[in-house]
């Protein structure tokens, strides 16, 4: 049985695209755009960069070895966290008995480009970067996105930096590293 007052009109056509924003100005804290941090020597924005800090280390003949720091603009990370956990087998019984014992070190992939002028290759800033991967030390790293992550200093495991066919004003690389933690190791007497 149908009821006769009971009308349904038939909405406006709404423009595709409206109602997303619209739904979004109503919701009470609407985030706000990222901001970059800088802009680019392209003149693009910059929203995740990575800064190694200069440094120094001694070799183990005693000679004091300096290492100049480098800022990279167009870089991608790869974290994963490792954890340190004691399994035990118990007779009887399936599976095994777990025991956490630590957070292990995050395991970083850094995947980036040193960019240098239009048809020119960045050999001062490659070679920088290649004395930062042999320094056999931990790195200073500053990055917002390693910081949200706690990730302050690094240890660089491997590294590569292959030719890129076609492309001759600019350098790929790929960093394999470890998270490093400052700590310091007293003696009891």
């Amino acid at each position: 049985m149908a009821n006769d007052n009971f009308i349904i009109p038939n909405p406006p056509p709404i423009p595709f695209g409206t109602l997303a924003i619209a739904f979004a100005a109503n919701l009470p804290n609407t985030p706000t755009p990222d901001k970059p941090i800088k802009t680019s020597a392209l003149g693009t924005p910059v929203y995740s960069n990575l800064v190694i800090a200069s440094g120094n280390y001694t070799d183990i003949y005693g000679n004091v070895i300096n290492y100049p720091s480098i800022e990279v603009d167009t870089v991608l990370f790869n974290i994963n966290q490792s954890r340190n956990i004691v399994k035990t087998p118990i007779q009887g019984l399936d599976g095994t008995v777990k025991e956490y014992i630590s957070d292990g070190d995050s395991i970083i992939n850094i995947k980036g480009i040193i960019q240098g002028a239009n048809g020119v290759y960045p050999i001062g800033e490659v070679n920088k970067l290649i004395a930062i991967c042999n320094a056999k030390c931990a790195l200073s790293v500053q990055s917002d996105y390693l910081e949200t992550n706690n990730i302050f200093n690094i240890v660089i495991e491997s590294y590569s930096l292959p030719q890129d066919m076609g492309s001759q004003s600019q350098q790929v690389f790929e960093l394999n590293c470890l998270s490093d933690v400052n700590y310091l190791i007293f003696e009891n007497q």
